[in-house]
């Protein structure tokens, strides 16, 4: 557990739009971290479980739309995992958002 790097890594000026993508490789640190990119991104119904450490990470990331993310842990792996980090972010949306603790 918590030995891989992200399933999904979106960086250095990356942006776009992701819709409909499941992240659920427990192994990883994080099932998606999105890092200093200031490039709009938009995100709808994504999927991100069972991680150790963090579902989804921002660090330096700026305007950013969330739509229907859903976070979601299990008693075994994700005792003590912290969903969601935003680290030096801003300019960020995040809406309708469910988690599954």
């Amino acid at each position: 557990m918590d030995t891989q790097y992200w399933s999904l890594w979106i960086t250095d000026g990356g942006g776009g739009t992701f819709k409909n993508i499941w992240t659920a490789n427990t192994f990883a640190t994080a099932g998606t971290y999105i890092s200093h990119t200031s490039t709009p991104g938009h995100i709808y119904a994504m999927s991100i479980e069972h991680h150790v450490r963090n579902e989804i990470r921002f660090n330096n990331v700026s305007n950013w739309k969330v739509y229907a993310l859903q976070l979601e842990e299990e008693s075994r792996e994700g005792t003590e995992c912290l969903p969601l980090e935003l680290d030096h972010c801003n300019n960020m949306v995040f809406a309708n958002c469910i988690c599954f603790v």
